[in-house]
This record gives structure tokens, C-alpha cells and sequence, in this order.
């Protein structure tokens, strides 16, 4: 039974009443209402501010139809700052290299394309070319200057968001700058990590003062997922790089997304249009037709390709956070000549590291132009079937470089970003693995009987010209693992393919390539955070555009555990309270949830410590719809053991789990409750996003305290 029951009304009579009849008999009772009176509940702060920036009112139209104008004109603003970006590095570019090499045009200049679109690895000739990527080194380090510094990437933009600080407009107008000289002097970095920040930008510029915080949060989602759409002319993967990679940093979004979808589209549409007018240009990748045979047959090789691909994406994304550790002071030296040339090396002048790492570049492109970036000539080359006239040895040795140069670019300070140089290594990866994969084929089809069942599937399979489908497939198969954003890996592929065979093959291999890195973090994460501690003192951070690679919003959470970050004193009912009086309970700690314990006939209380059996969880939202029609006659002591979530359907963490294993279950959820390790029906407390959020601020505290510590 309840222990609370809803008591009779203690009113005084109505003098109006007429005066019972003896002779009728009693009087019929009064008329109950059909409802239980529901307590006018207070909600917290942040239900109120979603309330009022949802515009639950008359004006909600409206309000709604503005910002998808502002959504509009940030692609707008998105397309032409792409544009305009596009072409500064394309002039940048040619006129250098056409005004050293002497040559009619930038084809030529470089001899990266023959006349047919090939991909041939003869060197420029000139010796004086290997001088144009340090010079971009040099304006790259007199922006740096300039500016005191350069600002943070799109993880550098959600934290501006979240925290309300100020858009440093000028600082990444200077990083822009330096990063079309970066790309125009054909370092070996990407033009979609800028393209990404420029529309980011636009989106920042564009915020009002008036604008709420989750209109800022679409809002900046629009303006990443606009670049992607204006870089690539591919509105949709820009669409699914926001919300597979962007929202990762705004993870309070999550839930609530759903109506800015159609923001989200708008932006990419009319920026991608926009980019399309200006450079009246098509895809920014022009594959080369090809054939597959046996889509049922090739999915194993394509499989293969995706374990290849996440074994390349893997070793790529650890050059990226190794490289700049040279930086740091070793515990120990090195002996012999390594350690005297590692000492020297750290003291090169952080202003000088750029040209450095420039003049090697343009070294090593002097033999292989194919490792520095000339817009998409050598990548269009690779999946046209160019890289066909090139052993796969060769090609390896060229994925090697790529990956190294890359990797060293952002640590010596140059910008870019990371984006296109996957899709390099990808498509390198595949055409070398296609030709392995093709002369076994080859070979063991000439080892069987002709007419045999095998001997005709091989021969089934080696029909048509493939190569530039697994070019293409492991692009996307790096991209993939490599961001750990399939969807817009296999959405980038069917905008530029539109074959929807070459896309199912794709998703098998993006697939696999994604499981084999989000098995590999989730190894390594707590190592990295647990090196992270003590380390990396004066270390120097990359100035990669983008998402950053370097930083992932996880390892500081992994370095706490649950029972560190949850909050230990909750709402606590009992589960023989009445719906009323839980509504008096939720109306005076201003909750929005509440754990139901079984405290064996113990009174209520807001503390854990009394112990009980975890019975389940009730919010205010689900409170709510179980006293909607509620009888009053016959539901007045319903209990919250008839209203609450049970304990067998609750989503529950263990105390000793890192809170990134928290972080991830709350993207769908508001909060999780937290059980005890030995007993999972003892519940210890819970955890939301703002314990997560204090719990992070204080873990880099802590790091950034144990970094200055001698």
C-alpha cells in the first residue's frame, strides 16, 4: 500500500447550497473532478531556455523561418569565401611553379599528368622549384607573428560556442591567409580543413548577441557542414560531416537536432551552389570510368581493402600525434650522433621550423611531385587509372612519403588540413592493393584447370578495368576510419560516382575500416590520456585545420572515472509514493530526474548514503504523462512504482567505468544512473552532461597542473 493518500477537501460550505430533503434520502455525492490537480511545476533553468528558443508560442513560424534565412545566408557567405579561397591557392600555385619551370601551364610545370591523365613520376627539373614550398614556409611564420598566433580549429569554434567567448576574427583571417600559402606553395596538406573553418567563420560572424545557445550550436554546424559542401560540391556528405563529426564536439546538441535538419540542408544546398557559379566548375574529383564484375564476388577484396584501410588510417593518425612530440625535452637523451642531431633539432627557432620543413618538401618533390599538393590533378590521376603504369611497390613508397610529409607539414607549423591527404592515401592504397590483389588472381588462375568453377570466378573477377574503383573505395575507406564518419565517406562517394554498385562495396569496406579504428581508440585512449599526464610541457601544437586529429574530446574524460564525475545526491522517491506527492518532491529540488530506491519502508530522503534496492527512474516528462488523466475516484493513490522506467529497462554505468563510456551513452540520453561494481541493483548516484562537463574542466586542470610541474 502507499503511504500517502489524497486527503478530502477541507473547504467551508457553500451558502448557496440547497438544503438536503430527508424524504429524497441522502444527498448524492459531490462531483469529483475527473483530473488529479496538478501542482504547477517550476522547471529548471535550461528546460525554460529550450522552451523559449524552441518558441513554443505563436511566433514559432517565424522565429523558425528567420533562422533558416540566417542558415541561407551562411552558405551563401560559406560558398563565397570557399571560392574565393579556391582561387587564391590556384593562382598562388600556378603562377609560382609555371613562372619557375617556364612551362605554358600548371600541368606541365609540375609533370605530375601526361597528356593522357596519367600518373607518372617524373621530377620537375629545376632545381629552384624545391625553394617554393619554404617560401611558403617563410609568409606562413610572418602570419604567426602577425597575428601572435594562430586560433584552434572547429574544436577551438564549439568551445567559443559553449563557453559565450569572442570570435578572434582577425586571427583566423590570418590563419586562412597562411594557409592558402601553405597549399599555393604545394606543402603537403589539404584544402578541406580551411574550407571547413571558413565556413565555420562565417557561421561565428553571424551569431547575434540575442541568438540562444542551441540556435548557436546549428548555426555552427551549418557553417562546417556549408564548407565541406562548397570544397567537395557535395551538399549531403557536408550534411553527415556535421552531424557525424562536428556534433561529436557539441554533444549537448545530440537530442535535440532534429529541427535544424533543414538547416543543416539549406546551408550545404545554397553553398554548394553558390561555390558551383563562382568557379563554374563540376565535382571537385573526376573519376575515371570503370567495371566491376561480380559485386557478391569482390565484396572479400573489398573487405580486405577495408582492414588495409584501417591498418593505414591507424598508423597515419599516430605519425600525426608522434610527430610533435620531437619538440619535447626527453627524459633522456639519445646517445651517438641520433641524440646530438635530435638536441639540435629542438632548438631550431619556432619561427624557422616552417621553411625548414618547406625546403624539404620541395626536396622531396623534386623526384616525386606527386606527394605535394597541385589542387586534385594527382589525386584525379590516381583514380582515372593513372597509377595503373605504376608498380605497387612504388606506389607504397609514395603512400610512406605522403603520410610522412603530411604528418611533419603540421608539426614544423605549416597549415592545412588532413582531409584531402586521406583521400590521397586511400586512393593510393587501393590502386597498389588492387594490383595485388589482381596478380594472385592472376597467378592462381593459371594454375587451374581452364573451365573449372574456380578458374571461371577468378577469370569473372579480373574482367573490366577496376582499378579506379578501388582507388575510389579506399578513399573513402581512410576518410572513414580516419574521422570515424562512414556515412559521409559513402555519401562523398555516391555524389561523385552516382553508381550505387560501387557504394555498396564501399560501405562493406568504409564499414570494416571503421570498426578497426573505433577498436583500436578505444584500446588506446586510456594509455593516451594517462601519457598525457606530466608530459608534453612547451609542447607545440599543430595548427591542422579542421577537425582536429590531435585533440579528442574523450581522453580527458577517460582520465576520470564515473564515481568521480556523478553527482552522489540526486532526487531520491520511494516507490510507494503517490504521483502528487512526487510532483510536490520534483516542484521543490527543481530536478528533472529522479531515482526510485526501495529503502524497506524507510522515509524519502535526497541522500544515497541510507542504502535501498534500485527500483528504476522517473523524469518530469514521463511524470507528466502518467498524471495526464488520472481519475482521481480511482488513480488517486496510483504509486511511482506503477509510473516509473523499471530497473531491467534502465541504461546503467558502473562506477569504475571512465566517464567517455558516459559521454557516449548520453548523447541519446539525459542522464544515466550509476551502480555499484559488485551490485548492479545498488545505485551510487547519477551522471548528466554537466557533471561530465565539470568533470572535464577539472581533469585538464589537473593535466594542465601536472604540466608545470617540474
Amino acid at each position: 500500500k502507499c503511504n500517502y493518500a489524497i486527503k478530502p477537501s477541507s473547504a467551508p460550505p457553500d451558502p448557496d447550497a440547497v438544503p438536503p430533503n430527508p424524504q429524497l434520502g441522502p444527498p448524492p455525492p459531490p462531483r469529483m473532478p475527473d483530473t488529479v490537480p496538478v501542482v504547477p511545476v517550476a522547471p529548471d533553468l535550461r528546460t525554460l531556455q529550450e522552451a523559449a528558443e524552441d518558441g513554443f508560442d505563436q511566433g514559432r513560424l517565424f522565429r523558425e523561418l528567420r533562422f533558416l534565412a540566417l542558415a541561407a545566408f551562411v552558405g551563401v557567405a560559406s560558398g563565397l569565401g570557399v571560392s574565393a579561397f579556391k582561387i587564391s591557392v590556384s593562382l598562388v600555385n600556378s603562377s609560382l611553379y609555371v613562372l619557375t619551370t617556364g612551362q605554358a601551364n600548371m600541368p606541365e610545370a609540375v609533370h605530375v599528368l601526361s597528356g593522357a591523365g596519367g600518373f607518372e613520376g617524373v621530377g620537375i627539373g629545376r632545381l629552384e622549384a624545391a625553394l617554393i614550398p619554404a617560401l611558403g614556409g617563410v609568409l606562413v611564420s610572418i602570419l604567426r607573428a602577425a597575428g601572435g598566433g594562430f586560433g584552434g580549429g572547429v574544436n577551438d569554434f564549439a568551445n567559443q560556442v559553449e563557453k559565450g567567448r569572442d570570435f578572434p576574427g582577425g586571427k583566423q583571417l590570418l590563419k586562412i591567409l597562411a594557409s592558402v600559402a601553405a597549399l599555393g606553395t604545394g606543402n603537403s596538406l589539404g584544402p578541406e580543413g580551411p574550407a571547413v573553418e571558413i565556413g565555420a567563420s562565417c557561421a561565428r560572424s553571424s551569431m547575434a548577441a540575442s541568438l540562444g545557445i542551441d540556435k548557436r550550436r546549428k548555426l555552427l554546424l551549418c557553417g562546417c557542414s556549408a564548407g565541406v559542401a562548397a570544397g567537395f560540391n557535395a551538399p549531403l556528405a557536408g550534411v553527415f560531416f556535421s552531424l557525424e563529426v562536428v556534433q561529436e564536439l557539441l554533444p549537448s546538441v545530440g537530442p535535440r537536432l532534429r529541427t535544424g535538419i533543414a538547416s543543416l540542408l539549406l546551408s550545404s544546398v545554397v553553398s554548394s551552389l553558390t561555390a558551383n557559379l563562382v568557379l563554374n566548375e563540376g565535382l571537385a574529383l573526376r573519376p575515371a570510368p570503370y567495371e566491376l564484375g561480380s559485386v557478391p564476388a569482390l565484396l572479400p577484396l573489398f573487405v580486405g581493402l577495408g582492414l588495409a584501410s584501417g591498418g593505414v588510417a591507424l598508423v597515419f593518425k599516430a605519425m600525426l600525434n608522434e610527430f610533435p612530440k620531437i619538440w619535447d625535452e626527453p627524459e633522456e637523451s639519445l646517445p651517438g650522433p641520433v641524440g646530438s642531431a635530435a638536441d639540435s633539432l629542438r632548438q631550431l627557432p619556432v619561427e624557422a621550423r616552417p621553411a625548414i620543413f618547406g625546403l624539404f618538401c620541395g626536396f622531396v618533390g623534386l623526384f616525386f611531385p606527386q606527394v605535394l599538393f597541385f589542387g586534385y590533378e594527382t589525386l584525379d590521376g590516381i583514380i582515372s587509372a593513372g597509377a595503373a603504369a605504376e608498380p605497387a611497390l612504388y606506389l607504397l613508397l609514395i603512400l610512406g612519403l605522403k603520410a610522412m610529409l603530411t604528418a611533419g607539414s603540421l608539426a614544423f607549423g605549416l597549415v592545412g588540413g588532413t582531409f584531402a591527404p586521406a583521400l590521397f592515401l586511400g586512393a593510393v592504397l587501393g590502386s597498389a592493393y588492387q594490383q595485388i590483389t589482381y596478380g594472385a588472381l592472376e597467378a592462381a588462375t593459371a594454375a587451374l584447370p581452364a573451365g573449372t568453377f574456380a578458374a571461371t570466378t577468378f577469370s569473372d573477377l579480373l574482367a573490366g578495368d577496376s582499378l579506379p574503383a578501388f582507388a575510389l573505395v579506399g578513399a573513402a575507406s581512410v576518410l572513414a576510419a580516419l574521422f570515424r564518419a562512414p556515412l559521409t565517406a559513402l555519401l562523398l562517394l555516391f555524389e561523385l560516382t552516382r553508381d550505387y554498385n560501387i557504394v555498396i562495396t564501399a560501405a562493406a569496406s568504409a564499414g570494416v575500416a571503421s570498426l578497426v579504428s573505433e577498436i583500436w581508440r578505444q584500446r588506446e585512449d586510456l594509455k593516451e590520456a594517462e601519457a598525457a599526464r606530466g608530459k608534453g610541457k612547451g609542447r607545440f601544437q599543430p595548427d591542422e585545420m579542421g577537425v582536429s586529429l590531435y585533440e579528442d574530446p574523450s581522453l580527458l574524460l577517460a582520465l576520470v572515472s564515473v564515481e568521480e564525475v556523478m553527482l552522489s545526491e540526486p532526487l531520491v522517491l520511494s516507490p510507494d509514493d503517490t504521483l502528487v506527492s512526487a510532483i510536490n518532491a520534483f516542484e521543490t529540488s527543481r530536478a528533472y530526474h529522479a531515482l526510485v530506491v526501495d529503502r524497506d519502508g524507510s522515509p524519502s530522503a535526497k541522500s544515497l548514503r541510507l542504502g535501498g534496492r534500485f527500483v528504476g527512474i522517473i523524469s518530469l516528462g514521463g511524470l507528466s504523462r502518467a498524471i495526464e488523466g488520472t481519475d482521481v475516484a480511482t488513480d488517486a493513490s496510483r504509486c511511482i512504482r506503477d509510473a516509473c522506467l523499471p530497473r531491467d529497462k534502465c541504461i546503467t554505468i558502473k562506477a569504475s567505468e571512465s566517464a567517455g563510456r558516459a559521454r557516449e551513452l548520453l548523447t541519446n540520453l539525459r542522464m544515466v544512473p550509476v551502480v555499484a561494481d559488485a551490485n548492479p541493483d545498488e545505485v551510487l548516484g547519477i551522471v548528466d552532461e554537466q557533471s561530465l562537463r565539470v568533470g572535464q574542466k577539472l581533469s585538464s586542470i589537473s593535466t594542465t597542473r601536472a604540466n608545470k610541474l617540474p
